[in-house]
């Protein structure tokens, strides 16, 4: 079924309206600015949000591990269920938080070494040794050892 063809008007092109010319279109750009925002704020969350999530929910853990002991300082050993002691509770929430901030050191190790290989045509055999450096600490030194001289 074919839609009725009809006239356009001054009103229906947005750089028309409200006294704007049409080299101008400055209300139809606002509008389009506007509504591009969320879909920026969505692709960046989409790329980022574990990343900021971690650093996020690291913070959070490390703050209750904070209130946590200065709610006991100086007092003595609160008595828990299960046998949890206040040294189990601290070293359960440092972990935690330790292993919140291992998800965007890893995410930069891996980011870095894209960066690495777009830049120019390189060699594998480096690729192992980022490997080597998101998987722990030992393979983090060799990084820094094998990349001091950039």
């Amino acid at each position: 079924m074919a839609m009725p063809s009809r006239q356009l008007s001054t009103m229906d092109i947005p750089s028309a309206q409200n006294g704007v010319s049409a080299k101008h279109p400055t209300i139809h750009n606002k509008r389009a600015f506007v509504l591009s925002i969320p879909r920026k704020l969505w692709l960046w969350l989409k790329w980022w949000g574990w990343e900021v999530g971690a650093c996020v929910g690291s913070f959070g853990v490390f703050l209750a591990t904070y209130l946590l002991l200065k709610a006991y300082d100086g007092k003595a050993q609160p008595d828990w269920l299960y046998g949890i002691t206040l040294n189990s509770a601290a070293s359960w929430l440092t972990t935690i938080t330790k292993s919140m901030l291992l998800v965007p050191a890893a995410a930069c190790i891996d980011q870095s070494s894209w960066i690495y290989y777009a830049s120019r045509a390189r060699n594998l055999g480096a690729l192992s040794v980022y490997d080597a450096a998101s998987r722990g600490p030992w393979g983090s030194m060799q990084l820094l050892w094998t990349l001091r001289a950039r």
